[in-house]
């Protein structure tokens, strides 16, 4: 059986006053959907999609997007994620993304979460590359194991890493690293025995000291474990717990927060996710 070498390749730009997807190349499994536009011309939803049921070991799938001066995107995929067992310690599952966000753009990044199976050898790398006045929100969620049939993550490994930088200078940098071992699992400074992580991040807007502390008032219902840490252009979220669907409100719930500041409207919700339940937006 052969492996997926997955590529997409895609330029937005700005026409009179909406948001163009202007060109679009993919291979096999990535697949796009028409962009549409539920809340006004200027802020295109663009949804993708992971044809074959996830991915196995010496997958590779590379996504490198273009958001010219003044485009709004929000980009999403229409499934969660799912990342099979490998066969070899040695054969990984690897996807790499890169985004370059030019003058007064704005990128917002909310891939529905990615699920592990037991064995799989996964390794992520997201880079995005801001302009000084542009902006980017986001997350990514994992879930550890189908929990749902008792299974945990073992014999896996997992390995994150994301970057930001604007001007050949870095804004964050995250990395992560998971082994599929009851003493990664089980341990308070790795899993806690959680199979669901998740990390939110908005980077290029000034987040007061004071926001931070009623953003935590604002979610301290959460069932789940909650941290946020104001960043020096920025903020990010963590999340530890059992449910994708509650990490999801959390995030939701920042995010509406906060775009409310940095594009002065309601967060607006993509079509293709299906939400267990209503979703509890903040307000702030």
């Amino acid at each position: 059986m052969g492996y997926w070498q997955g590529e997409l390749i895609a330029t937005w730009s700005r026409q009179e006053e909406a948001t163009v997807l202007t060109s679009a190349y993919v291979t096999t499994p990535w697949q796009l959907q028409r962009p549409f536009y539920p809340e006004g011309r200027d802020w295109c939803h663009t949804v993708a999609l992971q044809l074959g049921g996830g991915m196995v070991g010496g997958d590779q799938l590379w996504l490198r997007g273009h958001l010219q001066a003044g485009t709004r995107v929000c980009w999403t995929t229409a499934t969660a994620g799912k990342v099979y067992r490998s066969l070899s310690p040695e054969v990984r599952q690897v996807s790499k993304s890169h985004w370059r966000v030019e003058a007064q753009a704005i990128l917002e990044l909310f891939p529905q979460e990615t699920i592990l199976f037991a064995g799989a050898q996964f390794h992520q790398h997201l880079r995005i590359e801001l302009h000084p006045t542009a902006l980017c929100c986001g997350w990514e969620i994992y879930r550890f194991g189908r929990t749902a049939r008792g299974e945990r993550f073992l014999g896996g490994t997992w390995r994150s890493y994301t970057e930001i930088w604007c001007q050949d200078q870095p804004l964050w940098i995250d990395r992560q690293f998971l082994r599929g071992t009851p003493e990664f699992l089980d341990s308070p400074n790795a899993l806690a025995g959680q199979p669901v992580v998740g990390t939110f991040w908005l980077v290029g807007w000034d987040v007061r000291e004071e926001r931070v502390g009623e953003l935590r008032e604002l979610l301290a219902t959460c069932a789940g474990e909650i941290a946020l840490t104001r960043l020096l252009k920025g903020l990010m979220g963590r999340y530890r717990g059992r449910s994708t669907a509650e990490c999801k409100h959390y995030f939701i719930s920042l995010w509406q927060a906060l775009r409310q500041e940095y594009a002065h409207r309601p967060a607006c919700l993509p079509r293709v996710w299906q939400l267990k339940e209503e979703v509890p937006l903040g307000h702030g």
